[in-house]
């Protein structure tokens, strides 16, 4: 196992952990901002909801190798090394 795959999967269990925290509880904060459930219910659910879809995407991109090389489709190395890690800065 690469080196960027534990962190990948660090960071997804964080994320992912973070959001349904943040959903259990009805307080999220993102980018110097706090979202509340109760008083701001669309800009909680944006971000508690994007986040959500952040880690699951880390999840998914971390087995997405096993699942194309079964099916025959295993695009360039250099193509599975460019992890959209860049996204993260947005919301943290």
């Amino acid at each position: 196992m690469h080196p960027y795959k534990i962190i990948l999967f660090i960071l997804a269990i964080f994320v992912t952990g973070y959001s349904l925290m943040g959903i259990k509880q009805g307080k999220i904060r993102v980018k110097d901002f706090t979202y509340e459930k109760q008083t701001q219910p669309t800009g909680f659910w944006i971000s508690a909801l994007t986040l959500l879809a952040f880690g699951v995407m880390l999840f998914i991109s971390l087995f997405s190798e096993k699942l194309q090389n079964k099916a025959g489709f295993c695009p360039p190395y250099h193509i599975m090394e460019a992890k959209p890690l860049f996204f993260l800065y947005i919301f943290l």
